[in-house]
């Protein structure tokens, strides 16, 4: 499967990846300010933030990846030549 066949397939697929994403992120994000702020410093405190921001990280690259998914996969649809478009010019007198 070629890159641009992926980019241009399952719109749906790339925004729920995206939607995941940022969704983890933010919970890494929220779990970082709370351990910053709301627990006492110590081992737990250092573990949590290390577990937040190995979420926030794979958050992010998973929300990245689903975002320029459906970035460039509108690029190349909107570039690729539609069919019913020559379809309906050849139709015509």
């Amino acid at each position: 499967m070629r890159i641009i066949d992926w980019l241009k397939s399952d719109p749906r697929g790339k925004f729920a990846l995206f939607g995941i994403g940022s969704v983890a992120l933010l919970c890494g994000l929220i779990a970082i300010l709370i351990a910053e702020f709301r627990i006492e410093p110590g081992d737990f405190r250092n573990n949590l933030v290390l577990v937040a921001l190995a979420l926030s990280f794979l958050g992010a690259t998973t929300a990245a990846i689903g975002y320029i998914g459906l970035t460039f996969g509108r690029i190349a649809r909107f570039f690729e030549k539609d069919a019913h478009v020559e379809q309906d010019s050849e139709s015509d007198p």
